[in-house]
């Protein structure tokens, strides 16, 4: 981790981000997630990237993903991302180059500790979605929270979605259909396929 976290803290200097940096801890949906976020602040002329980016960066790689823990928060997908659209609208000055803010360095330390926990070495876009809520006070814990959700029950929404992941990664090990929740929403249903699909063995 203070591999990664010295790696992140040149990102502060004003100066274009070097995704390679994050390339011995990054897995692809994570990468992909970054980049994306990164072109959001770039857009919006944003010197400073952070949680906010990566959630709607999230919402829209993974959006299955995203829709289905949103509506398990009972919140609706699209009024949050344009409630994030919305606390993104300020420009700032992009002249000076994109730096990360000290919410971010918290995200992608706490995310490298969710993936760790779970015995991998690489941050996937499901670890950075549960990263963003971990850090109670960042701007995306905050607006869940005025919608009287709050990050902790995103984090369980989340972990629920590993955890199926997790089943169907096993069941297709040993032959087993294992039928979704007839229950849960169909895009959440989705998205657990696909976890289970690119969700990587342990490292």
């Amino acid at each position: 981790m203070k591999s990664l976290l010295a790696r992140i803290m040149k990102l502060s200097q004003p100066s274009r981000i070097d995704f390679e940096i994050y390339s011995d801890k990054m897995a692809e949906s994570g990468r992909r997630v970054i980049r994306r976020a990164y072109e959001q602040a770039r857009s919006r002329g944003h010197n400073q990237m952070g949680p906010e980016h990566v959630l709607f960066a999230i919402s829209e790689i993974e959006q299955h993903m995203f829709d289905g823990v949103m509506r398990g928060l009972r919140l609706d997908p699209q009024a949050i991302k344009m409630m994030l659209e919305s606390s993104m609208s300020q420009e700032d000055n992009f002249e000076s180059g994109i730096k990360e803010s000290e919410s971010l360095r918290r995200l992608f330390a706490n995310s490298l500790k969710q993936a760790k926990g779970e015995g991998r070495s690489l941050i996937e876009s499901i670890d950075l979605f549960e990263g963003v809520f971990v850090d109670a006070e960042n701007i995306p814990s905050e607006m869940i929270k005025r919608l009287g959700a709050d990050g902790q029950r995103a984090m369980r929404e989340i972990e629920s979605l590993k955890k199926e992941g997790r089943k169907l990664t096993k069941d297709r090990g040993i032959g087993i259909r294992r039928q979704p929740n007839k229950g849960m929403h169909r895009s959440c249903r989705s998205e657990l396929h696909n976890y289970g699909q690119y969700r990587p063995a342990a490292r």
